[in-house]
């Protein structure tokens, strides 16, 4: 059993926050990975003369919209391959309002340009179309829909300046800045703050904004919604010259119930500690953390309520999957998924309209949809990219609906070009979509 939470002394814990009734939201941590760098380029995708439609599947097979791009390079030795691929399309998150409608967000980069250009998907009628509301030049990293006519979404940068909130109305997105005092400015031209951010909207009224790094030299700072206007949360956590936090996940249990899994790094004595595993939960204004946890990486969190909740991470060496199981009084150390071989982490858990917890695994020989069932992780094979198994689907969300009907979003990685000349990282982003048994998917962009 991992040691009862031990209490923080608050810093001015949270004044302005009132009490509101919390609904539960869950979706992906490793944009920290796959988006915290990345830059976007100004490229048309998607557009609404030439939507990707989910093709219908039949007879167990897997259909596609858009197939992945690869082609041997003539300089590459035998067995390598260089994509042809001239843009590079990162999806970071999606949410459905309903089985027909939904949103996707990212960012895509042309390349060799060095410019930038957000990706704000609508499915409408069976069809992703782009909408143009938010052609930010910076990535969509986070998103949440509350309903049909509500949502809000995290633009993300390098320069600090760049960073914003979105809101949906119904109608149009728009933007406004990161509340003042929320990113520090950059201390003598550098900047070590965070990149990108992560938002949870639990009710119409009750949100929150978490930054993936926390601000060099200074308390971790949240953001809070309470239905008017975006609110400075300040946590008792302190990135230093010796101790530097990073936030993963976080998840909303109930009214004024909020957990935060991710790691720290603590140099502060003889030797360097290595990364430990963390979890922090802020409980009606009250912040603490759990103790003695071993080294490692909490990388993904899911509270179906306050008694009850999932973690996924791994150990020290990364080559183990970790689990643990909240059962209302603590957290208790849990069997994870069983792994297929060659999976490089564990993401997404969230929680199903039912109460079940769903995940997904990323694999280079391939990924998995996770189901607890009766206590027992199960797994299901995700059949894209086909027969590319040197092309690995990283999915960063997934959206359980009834009847089995889920969807994941996430990204095929390529290469252009085979050492020892130059090699660029290029992404292909990918909409699956699982029906009665059978898989479809939508990929971008296809040239």
């Amino acid at each position: 059993m991992i040691p009862e939470a031990e209490p923080v002394a608050p810093i001015h814990s949270r004044p302005f926050r009132a009490l509101h009734p919390a609904r539960m939201l869950i979706s992906v941590c490793m944009a920290v990975v796959l988006l915290g760098g990345v830059t976007f380029a100004a490229v048309h995708w998607l557009e609404a003369s030439h939507p990707g439609m989910l093709t219908p599947l039949s007879g167990g097979q897997s259909s596609f919209s858009g197939q992945p791009v690869v082609t041997s390079g003539g300089a590459c030795p035998a067995g390598a391959q260089s994509t042809a691929l001239t843009q590079s399309v990162e999806l970071s998150d999606l949410a459905m309002v309903s089985p027909t409608e939904g949103w996707a967000v990212g960012g895509l980069d042309h390349f060799g340009t060095g410019t930038s250009q957000s990706v704000l998907l609508h499915l409408v009628n069976g069809q992703w179309v782009t909408v143009h509301d938010l052609d930010a030049t910076a990535g969509i990293t986070s998103l949440a829909m509350t309903s049909a006519t509500d949502g809000w979404a995290t633009i993300s940068a390098l320069n600090s300046d760049q960073f914003r909130l979105a809101h949906y109305d119904g109608q149009h997105w728009t933007t406004s800045p990161m509340p003042t005092g929320f990113i520090p400015p950059p201390d003598g031209g550098t900047y070590f703050g965070p990149t990108s951010f992560q938002i949870r909207m639990a009710a119409p009224d009750d949100g929150w904004v978490m930054p993936f790094q926390v601000q060099h030299g200074g308390n971790a700072t949240l953001l809070h919604y309470d239905g008017t206007a975006w609110r400075l949360v300040q946590t008792p956590f302190v990135s230093d010259n010796f101790k530097f936090y990073q936030f993963f996940d976080m998840s909303v249990a109930g009214p004024d119930d909020l957990w935060i899994v991710g790691n720290y790094t603590d140099d502060s004595g003889s030797s360097a500690s290595g990364q430990t595993m963390f979890i922090a939960h802020d409980d009606h204004g009250q912040w603490s953390q759990v103790a003695h946890l071993g080294t490692g990486s909490l990388q993904t969190i899911a509270m179906r309520s306050s008694a009850d909740g999932w973690i996924f991470g791994q150990n020290g060496s990364g080559q183990e999957w970790l689990a643990y199981h909240y059962d209302g009084t603590a957290w208790k150390p849990a069997t994870p998924p069983a792994s297929s071989g060659g999976e490089s982490f564990l993401n997404g858990l969230t929680s199903g309209p039912d109460g079940s917890y769903w995940a997904i695994s990323a694999a280079t020989s391939g990924s998995h949809l996770l189901h607890l069932v009766n206590g027992h992780w199960q797994a299901t094979a995700i059949p894209f990219p086909p027969g590319s198994g040197n092309l690995p689907l990283f999915p960063h969300t997934v959206v359980p609906l009834a009847d089995g009907d889920v969807w994941v979003v996430g990204d095929l990685s390529h290469q252009r070009g085979c050492a020892p000349a130059k090699v660029t990282d290029i992404s292909q982003g990918a909409i699956l979509h699982l029906h009665n048994g059978h898989w479809s998917a939508v990929v971008e962009p296809v040239s």
